[in-house]
């Protein structure tokens, strides 16, 4: 009786995936939301400039297409690893976690907002261009953003894609 082999993992380079395959949890949660950012702001942009719809309606549908293919992607992807709870529990989670961020992203982006007008005191006969009256609010939503990316991550990471023991 011969033993048996065990298969070995062989790098093949010219297989485009095998980099994603190599990439940690956090690396690929950045990638899914990111995505899903990214088809958010499509439909939303599609559906109020192309379709006319209503500004807040379109929002909403937009969210919530963002919003289930950041679960699927977290779910099938990210977390894939682990076990997780069921589908329809693990939605509700996402969602919640998701309102959680939100509130978070709006907080940081108002204080911030506010700090930098405070410090800098930034008034209409400084600001004479666009990027220079832009600046305090592209630095206000890319705070927001990244406290919101930090409360999701803890909230997925623990809460909603955590390991489910028997």
């Amino acid at each position: 009786m011969q033993p048996m082999e065990l298969p070995t993992q062989v790098y093949k380079p010219n297989q485009p995936w095998h980099i994603v395959g190599q990439l940690n949890t956090f690396s690929r949660f950045i990638m899914i939301g990111g995505l899903s950012f990214v088809v958010d702001l499509s439909v939303f942009l599609s559906l109020l400039n192309l379709a006319l719809w209503d500004a807040l309606l379109a929002r909403v549908t937009a969210f919530t297409v963002g919003l289930s293919l950041t679960w699927l992607g977290h779910r099938k992807f990210t977390f894939r690893h682990r076990k997780q709870r069921r589908a329809k529990a693990q939605m509700i989670w996402v969602f919640l976690v998701a309102v959680v961020a939100g509130m978070a992203n709006l907080m940081g982006f108002q204080l911030m907002r506010n700090w930098l007008h405070t410090v800098f005191n930034f008034d209409a006969e400084v600001l004479s261009t666009l990027v220079i009256t832009s600046a305090p609010e592209v630095l206000s939503v890319s705070f927001g953003v990244l406290v919101g990316l930090v409360v999701n991550w803890i909230g997925s990471n623990y809460l909603t894609f955590k390991t489910q023991y028997q």
